[in-house]
């Protein structure tokens, strides 16, 4: 999966890739120190791809550099975190 393509767009709590089969997206909301994952979402056309991976590493990235705790409300993202855990 292309990294270098994924945007972050805090103004509206999201990141975002934009590719010619369709652009998916991990939204999210920010409180104090936390970011609650609530929403992640790829076009059938790209599942199966590691668009949605691509998306979180990309946020979990930012979250470290940021020094914010990383939770999750989506249930992909709590699925993705769980196994990261392990």
């Amino acid at each position: 999966m292309e990294r270098d393509k994924i945007e972050h767009q805090p103004e509206a709590h999201r990141f975002v890739i934009r590719l010619p089969e369709g652009e998916a997206r991990l939204e999210y909301s920010l409180q104090s120190r936390w970011v609650n994952i609530t929403h992640t979402w790829v076009p059938n056309e790209l599942r199966g791809r590691g668009v949605a991976d691509a998306l979180m590493l990309a946020c979990q990235e930012w979250c470290q550099r940021e020094g914010l705790q990383l939770v999750a409300t989506c249930s992909y993202a709590v699925r993705w975190l769980e196994r990261k855990a392990k």
